[in-house]
């Protein structure tokens, strides 16, 4: 992990390569890959650089971090804080936190990580790909699982549509929906961005702990 607003230098990496002899230690991962690195992270010190970092709304330049890529190289980004529960839950839940950033090589990538009881949690969006960033299993937050999405195995049975495309009330639907989008898309009020104006939104989402 690099931060270069703090003096760390790309030498001082909190990563370090996890050797197979740490991993028998922890038994088998949670998330199963067709392709994965394994990593050790110093995750105190990476949790407290990452609270270093200012806020979304702030003009000061977001923190700069180091995470590693499946291909072995590793990457920066600059990050700011990006709170995504009200005051009042972040209060009665301070071990949740959340951010995003920009790619400092690449700017059209982007990282969406957070901290929680479980550890730490990278998502990034690159031209190379998606990738992921989890613990190795429950039982730590000091080894991580660096991977592409496209290596991830289920482990569950794949979900099935049970959509019938062939039926005269789902034809009708269909033809409806295109004939809308259609109609809209070639309108030339309809709005392509939605501008710099940072939009708040409520909602509530259900999920089990473990994620």
């Amino acid at each position: 992990l690099c931060i270069g607003q703090t003096g760390f230098s790309a030498n001082q990496s909190l990563w370090k390569v996890a050797s197979p002899s740490e991993l028998s230690v922890l038994k088998d991962a949670t998330i199963r890959t067709k392709s994965s690195l394994h990593y050790k992270l110093e995750i105190s010190t990476f949790t407290n650089l990452l609270y270093t970092s200012p806020d979304e709304t702030s003009s000061l330049l977001g923190t700069i971090i180091e995470v590693p890529f499946p291909d072995g190289t590793f990457k920066n980004y600059r990050i700011k804080a990006t709170p995504i529960i009200p005051q009042a839950l972040q209060n009665k839940y301070p071990g949740i936190k959340t951010w995003a950033g920009q790619g400092v090589e690449d700017p059209s990538s982007v990282i969406y990580l957070d901290v929680t009881l479980w550890g730490f949690h990278g998502m990034i969006f690159s031209e190379q790909g998606t990738v992921f960033i989890d613990p190795y299993n429950m039982a730590t937050n000091e080894y991580y699982l660096v991977y592409w999405k496209s290596n991830a195995l289920s482990s569950s049975p794949i979900a099935a549509c049970g959509f019938d495309p062939s039926t005269t009330e789902n034809q009708l639907n269909t033809a409806e929906i295109r004939a809308h989008v259609q109609q809209n898309g070639s309108s030339n009020n309809v709005a392509r961005s939605a501008g710099n104006t940072l939009r708040t939104y409520s909602t509530a989402i259900a999920c089990t702990g473990e994620y």
